[in-house]
Protein backbone atom coordinates (compact mmCIF):
# COMPACT_ATOMS: atom_id res chain seq x y z
CA UNK A 1 0.00 0.00 0.00
CA UNK A 2 1.45 3.49 -1.29
CA UNK A 3 2.37 5.66 1.65
CA UNK A 4 0.81 9.47 1.57
CA UNK A 5 2.31 11.70 -0.99
CA UNK A 6 1.22 15.14 -2.46
CA UNK A 7 0.23 12.97 -5.35
CA UNK A 8 -3.21 12.19 -3.19
CA UNK A 9 -3.79 15.07 -2.56
CA UNK A 10 -6.10 18.01 -4.60
CA UNK A 11 -7.33 15.36 -7.08
CA UNK A 12 -3.82 15.04 -8.44
CA UNK A 13 -3.74 11.39 -8.41
CA UNK A 14 -4.15 10.55 -12.20
CA UNK A 15 -7.24 7.95 -12.53
CA UNK A 16 -4.94 5.37 -14.73
CA UNK A 17 -2.53 4.97 -11.57
CA UNK A 18 -5.73 4.55 -8.81
CA UNK A 19 -7.02 1.81 -11.21
CA UNK A 20 -3.76 0.13 -11.66
CA UNK A 21 -2.76 0.21 -7.86
CA UNK A 22 -6.43 0.67 -6.16
CA UNK A 23 -5.05 1.76 -2.54
CA UNK A 24 -4.44 4.29 -0.13
CA UNK A 25 -4.16 5.23 3.39
CA UNK A 26 -4.20 8.12 6.03
CA UNK A 27 -4.93 11.10 3.08
CA UNK A 28 -7.67 12.62 1.25
CA UNK A 29 -8.48 12.75 -2.15
CA UNK A 30 -10.32 15.56 -3.41
CA UNK A 31 -12.09 15.85 -6.61
CA UNK A 32 -11.14 12.47 -8.13
CA UNK A 33 -13.14 11.28 -11.12
CA UNK A 34 -13.33 7.74 -11.02
CA UNK A 35 -16.78 7.62 -13.37
CA UNK A 36 -17.28 4.15 -15.25
CA UNK A 37 -14.60 2.98 -13.94
CA UNK A 38 -13.85 -1.18 -12.41
CA UNK A 39 -12.20 -1.43 -9.29
CA UNK A 40 -11.12 -4.71 -8.18
CA UNK A 41 -9.68 -5.79 -5.14
CA UNK A 42 -9.34 -2.17 -3.81
CA UNK A 43 -7.66 -1.27 -0.07
CA UNK A 44 -8.41 2.13 1.98
CA UNK A 45 -7.58 2.98 4.99
CA UNK A 46 -8.30 6.09 6.86
CA UNK A 47 -9.27 7.97 3.44
CA UNK A 48 -11.60 10.87 3.13
CA UNK A 49 -13.13 11.06 -0.49
CA UNK A 50 -14.13 14.56 -1.39
CA UNK A 51 -15.80 15.65 -4.48
CA UNK A 52 -14.97 12.26 -5.80
CA UNK A 53 -17.07 10.98 -8.49
CA UNK A 54 -18.19 7.24 -9.22
CA UNK A 55 -20.91 7.40 -11.36
CA UNK A 56 -21.75 4.05 -12.83
CA UNK A 57 -18.10 2.94 -11.09
CA UNK A 58 -18.06 -1.06 -10.39
CA UNK A 59 -16.38 -1.88 -7.34
CA UNK A 60 -15.09 -5.81 -6.88
CA UNK A 61 -14.67 -6.99 -3.47
CA UNK A 62 -13.24 -3.55 -1.95
CA UNK A 63 -12.42 -2.77 1.55
CA UNK A 64 -12.92 0.78 3.03
CA UNK A 65 -11.37 0.93 6.43
CA UNK A 66 -12.11 4.04 8.79
CA UNK A 67 -13.14 6.47 5.56
CA UNK A 68 -15.21 9.10 5.19
CA UNK A 69 -17.00 10.19 1.71
CA UNK A 70 -17.67 13.87 1.46
CA UNK A 71 -20.32 15.43 -1.15
CA UNK A 72 -19.51 12.57 -3.25
CA UNK A 73 -21.33 10.95 -6.05
CA UNK A 74 -22.24 7.36 -6.65
CA UNK A 75 -25.13 7.89 -8.79
CA UNK A 76 -25.66 4.31 -11.07
CA UNK A 77 -22.38 2.98 -9.08
CA UNK A 78 -22.54 -1.08 -8.52
CA UNK A 79 -20.61 -2.53 -5.66
CA UNK A 80 -20.22 -6.08 -4.49
CA UNK A 81 -18.71 -8.27 -1.70
CA UNK A 82 -17.46 -4.36 -0.59
CA UNK A 83 -17.23 -3.97 3.17
CA UNK A 84 -16.36 -1.08 5.42
CA UNK A 85 -14.92 -1.79 8.49
CA UNK A 86 -13.69 0.20 11.63
CA UNK A 87 -13.07 -0.02 15.10
CA UNK A 88 -14.43 2.07 17.64
CA UNK A 89 -17.04 3.71 15.71
CA UNK A 90 -19.21 3.65 12.95
CA UNK A 91 -17.49 1.40 9.55
CA UNK A 92 -17.78 4.45 7.41
CA UNK A 93 -19.60 8.35 7.05
CA UNK A 94 -21.64 9.35 4.09
CA UNK A 95 -22.33 12.97 4.13
CA UNK A 96 -24.20 14.51 1.29
CA UNK A 97 -23.38 11.78 -0.89
CA UNK A 98 -25.17 11.09 -4.11
CA UNK A 99 -27.12 7.29 -4.42
CA UNK A 100 -29.43 7.70 -6.60
CA UNK A 101 -30.18 4.18 -8.29
CA UNK A 102 -27.10 2.42 -6.57
CA UNK A 103 -26.81 -1.41 -6.74
CA UNK A 104 -25.52 -3.14 -4.09
CA UNK A 105 -24.83 -7.14 -3.67
CA UNK A 106 -23.28 -9.06 -0.84
CA UNK A 107 -21.73 -5.99 1.05
CA UNK A 108 -21.35 -5.28 4.52
CA UNK A 109 -21.31 -1.52 6.07
CA UNK A 110 -22.44 -2.27 9.71
CA UNK A 111 -22.87 1.10 12.25
CA UNK A 112 -22.28 3.01 8.79
CA UNK A 113 -23.53 6.66 9.18
CA UNK A 114 -25.89 8.62 6.46
CA UNK A 115 -25.67 11.99 7.19
CA UNK A 116 -28.33 14.50 4.73
CA UNK A 117 -27.83 11.41 1.64
CA UNK A 118 -29.81 10.82 -1.26
CA UNK A 119 -30.87 7.34 -2.19
CA UNK A 120 -33.71 7.49 -4.22
CA UNK A 121 -33.91 4.21 -6.55
CA UNK A 122 -31.24 2.08 -4.28
CA UNK A 123 -31.28 -1.40 -4.38
CA UNK A 124 -29.54 -3.63 -2.16
CA UNK A 125 -29.70 -6.95 -1.84
CA UNK A 126 -27.89 -9.86 0.59
CA UNK A 127 -25.83 -6.81 2.55
CA UNK A 128 -25.32 -5.93 6.21
CA UNK A 129 -26.41 -2.27 7.24
CA UNK A 130 -26.78 -3.29 10.96
CA UNK A 131 -26.85 -1.03 13.66
CA UNK A 132 -26.74 2.14 10.70
CA UNK A 133 -28.25 5.66 10.54
CA UNK A 134 -30.31 7.58 8.07
CA UNK A 135 -29.95 10.95 9.80
CA UNK A 136 -31.44 14.07 7.18
CA UNK A 137 -31.62 11.37 3.96
CA UNK A 138 -33.95 11.45 1.65
CA UNK A 139 -35.04 8.01 -0.57
CA UNK A 140 -37.35 10.27 -2.37
CA UNK A 141 -37.33 12.69 -5.42
CA UNK A 142 -39.49 15.70 -6.41
CA UNK A 143 -40.28 15.92 -9.67
CA UNK A 144 -42.43 18.84 -9.01
CA UNK A 145 -44.18 20.75 -6.21
CA UNK A 146 -46.64 18.23 -6.06
CA UNK A 147 -45.03 14.87 -7.60
CA UNK A 148 -42.59 13.47 -5.32
CA UNK A 149 -41.53 9.99 -5.91
CA UNK A 150 -39.93 7.27 -3.48
CA UNK A 151 -38.21 4.26 -4.18
CA UNK A 152 -35.62 2.05 -2.11
CA UNK A 153 -34.96 -1.89 -2.00
CA UNK A 154 -33.55 -3.87 0.81
CA UNK A 155 -34.22 -7.60 0.07
CA UNK A 156 -32.46 -9.89 2.31
CA UNK A 157 -30.78 -7.70 3.57
CA UNK A 158 -29.94 -7.39 7.60
CA UNK A 159 -31.24 -4.08 8.85
CA UNK A 160 -30.87 -4.78 12.63
CA UNK A 161 -31.12 -1.61 14.91
CA UNK A 162 -30.99 0.66 12.12
CA UNK A 163 -32.43 3.85 12.91
CA UNK A 164 -35.10 4.48 10.35
CA UNK A 165 -37.37 7.31 12.34
CA UNK A 166 -39.28 9.46 10.16
CA UNK A 167 -37.89 8.10 6.91
CA UNK A 168 -39.86 8.21 3.99
CA UNK A 169 -40.47 4.27 2.49
CA UNK A 170 -43.88 4.43 0.96
CA UNK A 171 -43.70 1.88 -1.04
CA UNK A 172 -39.91 0.66 -0.17
CA UNK A 173 -39.25 -2.99 -0.46
CA UNK A 174 -37.72 -5.14 2.57
CA UNK A 175 -38.53 -8.62 1.18
CA UNK A 176 -36.65 -11.12 3.43
CA UNK A 177 -34.96 -8.41 5.86
CA UNK A 178 -34.64 -9.01 9.22
CA UNK A 179 -35.32 -5.60 10.69
CA UNK A 180 -34.77 -6.70 14.55
CA UNK A 181 -34.83 -3.94 17.40
CA UNK A 182 -34.92 -1.21 14.17
CA UNK A 183 -36.56 2.60 14.97
CA UNK A 184 -39.06 2.93 12.36
CA UNK A 185 -40.99 5.79 14.64
CA UNK A 186 -42.78 7.86 12.54
CA UNK A 187 -42.03 6.71 9.29
CA UNK A 188 -44.12 6.44 6.20
CA UNK A 189 -44.41 2.86 5.09
CA UNK A 190 -47.19 3.30 3.17
CA UNK A 191 -48.26 0.40 0.82
CA UNK A 192 -44.28 -0.86 1.44
CA UNK A 193 -43.58 -4.48 0.72
CA UNK A 194 -42.11 -6.36 4.36
CA UNK A 195 -43.36 -9.70 3.27
CA UNK A 196 -40.91 -12.82 5.10
CA UNK A 197 -39.20 -9.70 6.97
CA UNK A 198 -38.15 -10.52 10.58
CA UNK A 199 -40.22 -7.29 12.61
CA UNK A 200 -39.39 -8.57 15.99
CA UNK A 201 -38.52 -5.60 18.62
CA UNK A 202 -39.18 -2.99 15.91
CA UNK A 203 -40.27 0.31 17.45
CA UNK A 204 -43.31 1.22 15.86
CA UNK A 205 -44.67 4.80 17.41
CA UNK A 206 -46.29 6.68 15.11
CA UNK A 207 -45.74 4.59 12.00
CA UNK A 208 -47.92 4.40 8.68
CA UNK A 209 -48.26 0.86 7.44
CA UNK A 210 -51.27 2.17 5.98
CA UNK A 211 -51.60 -0.30 2.71
CA UNK A 212 -48.54 -2.12 3.63
CA UNK A 213 -47.45 -5.60 2.76
CA UNK A 214 -46.29 -8.04 5.73
CA UNK A 215 -47.57 -11.51 4.74
CA UNK A 216 -44.87 -14.05 6.24
CA UNK A 217 -43.14 -11.96 8.74
CA UNK A 218 -42.46 -12.13 12.08
CA UNK A 219 -44.94 -9.49 13.64
CA UNK A 220 -43.84 -10.12 17.83
CA UNK A 221 -44.41 -6.71 19.27
CA UNK A 222 -46.52 -4.94 16.84
CA UNK A 223 -49.26 -2.95 18.37
CA UNK A 224 -51.46 -1.65 16.02
CA UNK A 225 -52.54 0.76 18.71
CA UNK A 226 -49.17 2.92 18.36
CA UNK A 227 -49.55 3.16 14.68
CA UNK A 228 -50.48 6.54 12.71
CA UNK A 229 -52.39 4.35 9.99
CA UNK A 230 -52.85 0.75 9.25
CA UNK A 231 -55.71 0.85 7.14
CA UNK A 232 -55.93 -2.28 4.71
CA UNK A 233 -52.62 -3.58 5.96
CA UNK A 234 -51.87 -6.79 4.74
CA UNK A 235 -51.35 -9.96 6.35
CA UNK A 236 -51.46 -13.65 6.41
CA UNK A 237 -54.50 -16.01 7.81
CA UNK A 238 -52.09 -17.44 10.28
CA UNK A 239 -50.65 -14.39 11.36
CA UNK A 240 -53.81 -13.22 12.89
CA UNK A 241 -53.40 -14.73 16.19
CA UNK A 242 -49.98 -13.02 16.92
CA UNK A 243 -51.10 -9.81 15.93
CA UNK A 244 -54.34 -9.73 18.18
CA UNK A 245 -52.29 -10.98 20.78
CA UNK A 246 -50.40 -8.03 20.91
CA UNK A 247 -54.09 -6.17 21.41
CA UNK A 248 -55.24 -8.02 23.90
CA UNK A 249 -57.43 -10.36 22.27
CA UNK A 250 -57.49 -13.86 22.35
CA UNK A 251 -58.47 -16.77 19.74
CA UNK A 252 -60.24 -19.43 21.15
CA UNK A 253 -62.69 -21.86 20.08
CA UNK A 254 -66.60 -22.31 19.51
CA UNK A 255 -67.49 -24.05 22.63
CA UNK A 256 -71.03 -24.24 21.34
CA UNK A 257 -69.62 -25.85 18.02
Amino acid sequence: MPATTDDWQGGKLPRDRILQSPEGRDTTLDGLDLSEATIRDGRFETVTFRDCVFAATTLLDTTFTTCTFQSCDFTDATMTRCTFVAEGRESVRFRNVAFQRLAVKESRLPQAAFERCNLFGASLEGCDLSGSSFTGSTFSKAYSRKVVMTEATFRQCRLRNVDLQRAHLEGADFTGTSLVGADLSEANLASAILRDADLAGVRWVGADLGDADLRGAELAGLDLLVLKAFARLRIAPDQQSALLSELGVMIEPDEDS
